[in-house]
């Protein structure tokens, strides 16, 4: 910017000065005109004439007027000349026929002083004026430059405080619509995504904390009872029927253990986000093979394409457990299978006591069993938290649905093929 003032300066004095010439040698021609018309042959005669330029002597005269001489110089001008360290300007012009010798020329001198005088004040007023500018621009560019760079430093100042503290909730002002504002709004939202991101990741460690915990709650129960029934038959050699009652409870606690490690194998399978393998499964066909005689299944009319793309295994494993579970803890058992034009739609309901309200909210947490039937033998509370994980995964849902009496679940899985 600097240089573009000086150049400007530059520009402006070479203007000026050649406008100032210019005006010079405009009075010199007017001047050399009027003089010229009303010189006659009379008026020429030695005493009026002068000793032309380069004979040493200055033309007489102030600065401020144009002096005339006749002289023998060649017609030329206008032209700069110095005399005695003094710059004139300068015009030659025949003299009129019949006035004076032949070869005799008029020459105009206008001094030079005056005007250079003012050209040299008017540079060192646009030097001053060049300068003040540069000062000013640079003072207005260097403001400019730090408002509008501010929002960046808050921008390092967040991101350094991010850094140190790890918290992400902190956010960046946005009062711009230019870049640099964008630049903020688009931090923002990387906080705030890192910030979901991380609460998702505290989230599921807490959760897996939790599942840890309770999985080693849930191993120690059969663990302690099958370690002291081995260690009673190690010490002691009961008769043949309590020998045969511990082995029994023996075989109950690792028959619990396997279907426990069972689930959480499918519990890892489902956070691990991957299945088995994937085909179309024929919904009713799967329904028919699970409901036993004396359990009613109620199927719409018209059942062909009621199909779902996923592990079959997965699928069967949705349904069994729902019945399982109504076959456990309920009485009858109505399996209803209904369909609309992109989902199944598939309630196991039974007429038992159902789920109490205070246990509703929890039902499908791992490893919760519900008050009326935590004492009873051979659940582990992972059946509906599977059921649920792998119906979400084929991106489909397992709700509890409020009625009474009894307890009812429904199943909601995408079709594989959507009618015309």
């Amino acid at each position: 910017m600097c240089l573009a003032v000086a150049v400007v300066a530059v520009g402006a004095f070479v203007v000026i000065q050649d406008r100032a010439i210019g005006q010079v040698d405009r009075s010199l021609a007017e001047a050399a005109d009027r003089e010229i018309a009303t010189l006659s042959q009379p008026e020429i005669d030695a005493g009026s004439f002068t000793e032309p330029p380069g004979s040493g002597e200055t033309p007489p005269g102030t600065a401020l007027e144009v002096e005339v001489e006749i002289s023998a110089l060649p017609v030329s001008g206008p032209e700069t000349i110095e005399l005695d360290g003094q710059r004139f300007r300068t015009l030659v012009r025949a003299l009129p026929p019949g006035v004076g010798e032949k070869g005799q020329t008029a020459a105009f001198y206008r001094s030079l002083e005056d005007v250079e005088a003012t050209v040299r004040i008017t540079g060192w007023a646009l030097a001053i004026a060049a300068g003040l500018a540069s000062l000013l621009a640079i003072t207005f560019v260097l403001v400019i430059v730090r408002r509008a760079l501010h929002p960046l430093a808050e921008a390092h100042a967040a991101a350094e405080t991010v850094a140190d503290s790890g918290d992400l909730s902190i956010r960046i002002p946005v009062g711009r619509a230019d870049e640099v504002g964008l630049l903020a709004r688009t931090m923002n939202t990387m906080l705030s995504r890192l910030q979901g991101a991380q609460a998702r990741l505290t989230r599921t460690l807490d959760e897996q904390r939790r599942f840890a915990a309770d999985a080693s709650h849930e191993l120690r129960t059969p663990l302690t009872a099958l370690r002291g029934d081995i260690e009673f038959l190690q010490a002691h050699d009961p008769p043949a029927e309590e020998r045969e009652v511990i082995l029994g409870e023996m075989s109950q606690a690792t028959e619990r253990m396997g279907r426990m490690a069972e689930g959480l194998l499918s519990l890892a399978r489902l956070d691990g986000g991957g299945q088995a393998r994937s085909t179309v499964v024929d919904v009713p066909a799967t329904l028919r093979s699970i409901v036993e005689p004396g359990e009613r299944l109620e199927l719409p009319a018209e059942i062909d394409g009621l199909e779902v793309t996923g592990d079959p295994d997965a699928i069967y494993g949705i349904f069994n457990n729902l019945v399982e579970n109504a076959r456990k803890y309920g009485g009858d058992i109505t399996v209803t299978l209904t369909h609309d034009a992109e989902h199944i739609h598939v309630v196991v309901a039974d007429d038992g006591p159902g789920i109490s309200p205070e246990d509703q909210e929890r039902v499908f947490d791992r490893f919760f069993r519900g008050r009326d039937v935590r004492n009873e033998p051979g659940g582990v509370g992972l059946g509906l938290a599977i059921a649920q994980g792998a119906a979400e995964g084929l991106g489909g849902s397992l709700t509890l649905l409020p009625v009474e009496p009894g307890a009812a679940f429904e199943v909601m899985l995408p079709r594989q093929n959507t009618p015309d």
